[in-house]
């Protein structure tokens, strides 16, 4: 025999919104777990990564404007360049000679020639004075020579320097010089006189300037300048202003024509492309 209560309408309806909070309860707790699952695993993987490696940036980037480098903590270490150069350029250390320049305390270095053996010979427009200079920086500089009588006012003085194109066996030097009286050009050697080769280029108060070179075939041109008076230039008559064509010991060139046609002026030495005077006094 058993005893039972019967369920009144009002009963079933108080269990009936039991299940259902139990059942919403059940969902929450569920949801809730699997939040903080995955909220352990997002955090595991974080942690699992290597830490950022920091480097501070300058505040203020200097002269060598925003894109200075900053050096890596423990790295080598670079010597600045110079404000305004590139890194690497030349000169940019701050200790060292400059490898550019083979020779310095000169006095207005004029002429120049290149030795068979690779060094040069500078001449001194003021003083006359011939050195030999090596190619290499911080070699020591030696003189050769001193060209006396020569006379250095209004742009003159020993203004050119040229190699015969026989120096290996006769050694000569040929060089373009102002005197007390003219411009000419004299041959020589390291230890003989000096010979003459051209005379009587006009000298004056500015522009006595001039220039030597040697072809192919040996002729020597020489361009001279003209002496502060222009006209000379245009004269048929004189040697100033004009770039010559000679032999080697001063003689009208083989081939020269005859005839004269009005010459570029030639000013500071310079020889023109065209109006070529030959001597004496012709144009090719």
């Amino acid at each position: 025999m058993s005893l039972g209560l019967a369920q009144t309408p009002h009963s079933k309806a108080r269990q009936t919104d039991r299940m259902r909070f139990t059942g919403s309860l059940r969902v929450r707790t569920i949801g809730l777990l699997l939040a903080g699952g995955l909220l352990a695993a997002c955090g595991a993987g974080a942690s699992a990564q290597a830490p950022p490696t920091w480097v501070p940036k300058p505040d203020f980037s200097g002269e060598g404007g925003p894109n200075t480098a900053v050096p890596s903590p423990g790295g080598p270490s670079t010597n600045p360049s110079a404000p305004g150069q590139p890194p690497g350029a030349p000169g940019s250390s701050s200790s060292g000679p400059d490898p550019a320049v083979v020779a310095t305390k000169l006095t207005a270095p004029t002429g120049l020639a290149l030795l068979p053996d690779g060094t040069a010979l500078v001449g001194e427009r003021s003083t006359g004075r011939i050195v030999q200079v090596q190619p290499q920086p911080g070699k020591p500089v030696k003189t050769i020579r001193t060209l006396t009588g020569v006379d250095a006012s209004g742009d003159g003085g020993l203004l050119d320097l040229a190699l015969s194109p026989s120096y290996v066996e006769d050694g000569l030097i040929y060089a373009y010089v102002t005197t007390a009286t003219d411009n000419r050009v004299v041959s020589f050697t390291l230890t003989g006189p000096l010979t003459p080769v051209l005379t009587g280029i006009p000298k004056g108060a500015t522009d006595n300037t001039g220039r030597l070179v040697f072809d192919e075939a040996g002729m020597l041109y020489v361009g001279t300048g003209d002496a502060g008076q222009p006209a000379l230039a245009e004269s048929a008559t004189s040697l100033a202003g004009k770039v010559l064509r000679v032999t080697a010991i001063g003689r009208p060139a083989p081939g020269n024509v005859a005839s004269y046609r009005r010459s570029v002026r030639c000013r500071r030495g310079v020889l023109p492309n065209i109006g070529l005077l030959d001597w004496p006094f012709a144009t090719a």
